[in-house]
């Protein structure tokens, strides 16, 4: 039986990625299934706009990439008071992101627990923003709101996520995070209103001077307009040649019937003018605005984390913990257009997984420059040539088009299932990489995916290694094409950790 409790952060809110960054989590007693624990973080917008828009968020400069709740962490770790470190992953959010990449599928990383909770539209495959209490009828305008991002613990700690640990035996548990300062997330204006429908959003044979109520023309089952957003009004008379006009209104009433919509605005335009000739606007368009008069970004203004207790039950008696957990080396190349790098690794060490900062500290896994690359364990190679990557094929029917040597899926296949993480089908991850968060066009028709757009191609090198009695050597070379550049590598290590416990 589990028992959940709420544990505030020792630091007070809010939190930002540049001042206040660390947050301090202690867990005194109890039994601890970390499984079903979670970080709650509240957030909300910083710098509302004052019209409502559908904002939703996104990373600097990358709309391809689809953010998720781990991406607010840079670091994280967990101490026993009484046993001592028990995992520490630095760039915690880049390794997560990209196994996430690569682990789950499109509906599951939309789904409430991965993403930032940013459904989509069933018509029109738009996100839609949980920051804002969407209203597409009556007279109550929609407003910001605040939101409870959960990020469960079996995210931040690959090692001991899963498991149920006793503060008895390993003390009072604390949990230290440090948002990420790599980037910022941004609240990106997403249409909400396509107008992909032949005539829908059109009004057409409006008497001149009317002050017009009413939308003709297809619709869905409910209203695609929100109240207390701003809307471009745009309609054309039938004068020769033909006059259109622009002007900006507030939605402030919306009811809605089976195909037929009755909107109410406020604004200038309204009502239409009287020509005093007689005729009648042939096409009025409505399309909301999109440009802010501020720079919205997201804040953290409260953290907690949310405990399920072990009740009812005794835990079993252990005198130490194993388990597998991941450790992290970072390397600068310095901009070269070769890199060879031996790192020394724990004899313990079974895998590791070379990932590459993406610009901006994007926690996306890229570099369009690198060609190929190759991994030595104690001076021998791993594989008999060097692993070829984004060779470009230019196709007749798809333009250009990425595709990686039978190598490289063969190390990342091998990789992960010895570190027992699932993985999809290859085919299926570089369709998948729509290049637009909010597009529902993806794939390779459109040269939208993985194969298509080089910036939305997920590199991670990784190459299964041997248990050894003693400190083994790793090589790891990467190439760039001319003019190019490797910069910051993150060597990400899966080793075999023991920890004593004492009652």
């Amino acid at each position: 039986m589990l028992r959940q409790k709420l544990i505030s952060s020792v630091q007070a809110g809010p939190f930002s990625n540049t001042i206040n960054r660390m947050i301090d989590i202690e867990i005194q007693e109890g039994v601890v299934s970390m499984a079903d624990s979670f970080v709650v973080l509240t957030t909300q917008i910083l710098d509302e706009p004052t019209a409502i828009m559908n904002l939703c968020v996104s990373i600097d400069g990358f709309s391809h990439v689809t953010p998720f709740n781990v991406d607010f962490f840079r670091n994280c770790s967990l101490v026993g008071s009484k046993c001592g470190a028990l995992e520490s992953v630095r760039r915690c959010n880049i390794y997560a992101h990209n196994v996430m990449e690569m682990s789950k599928y499109q509906s599951e990383k939309e789904s409430q627990v991965v993403s930032l909770y940013q459904t989509r539209d069933n018509k029109t495959g738009q996100l839609l923003s949980p920051y804002v209490d969407f209203r597409k009828e009556g007279d109550i305008a929609s407003a910001y709101r605040q939101v409870k991002l959960r990020i469960p613990l079996s995210q931040l700690f690959p090692g001991l996520g899963s498991q149920v640990l006793d503060t008895n035996l390993t003390g009072t548990l604390r949990i230290h995070l440090e948002l990420e300062n790599g980037f910022s997330f941004f609240m990106t204006p997403t249409p909400v209103f396509q107008g992909n429908v032949a005539n829908e959003g059109v009004l057409e044979n409006v008497a001149s001077g009317a002050t017009f109520t009413s939308l003709v023309g297809y619709f869905p089952a409910e209203s695609p307009y929100i109240v207390g957003m701003n809307y471009n009004l745009t309609y054309t008379d039938q004068a020769e040649p033909p006059v259109t006009t622009t002007n900006v209104v507030t939605l402030t009433e919306a009811s809605f019937t089976f195909n037929n919509l009755s909107l109410t605005f406020a604004g200038t335009g309204l009502p239409l003018p009287d020509q005093g000739d007689g005729k009648q606007y042939v096409s009025i368009r409505v399309a909301e605005i999109l440009t802010p008069d501020t720079t919205p970004k997201l804040q953290v203004v409260l953290a907690e984390c949310n405990v399920a207790e072990v009740v009812g039950a005794k835990p079993e008696k252990i005198d130490e913990l194993t388990y597998t957990t991941w450790t992290t080396e970072e390397y600068n190349a310095g901009a070269q257009q070769f890199m060879s790098k031996a790192f020394q690794i724990e004899p313990t060490c079974v895998n590791v997984l070379a990932m590459l900062v993406g610009a901006k500290g994007t926690p996306l896994s890229n570099n369009i420059n690198v060609e190929s690359y190759r991994y030595r364990v104690d001076q021998e190679d791993v594989t008999d040539r060097d692993v070829v990557v984004q060779k470009i094929i230019n196709n007749p029917t798809y333009n250009k088009c990425y595709f990686d040597d039978t190598l490289h899926y063969d190390l990342q296949a091998r990789t992960f299932l010895n570190a027992n993480i699932p993985l999809r089908n290859f085919t299926q991850i570089a369709m998948s990489r729509d290049g637009q968060s909010n597009s529902i066009s993806a794939g390779l028709a459109d040269s939208g995916g993985k194969y298509g757009v080089e910036t939305n191609r997920l590199m991670i090198m990784g190459c299964p290694t041997p248990i050894t009695p003693s400190t083994k050597e790793l090589q790891l070379n990467i190439n760039c094409k001319a003019g190019g550049a490797i910069d910051n590598v993150v060597l990400f290590k899966q080793v075999v950790k023991t920890v004593k416990l004492s009652a």
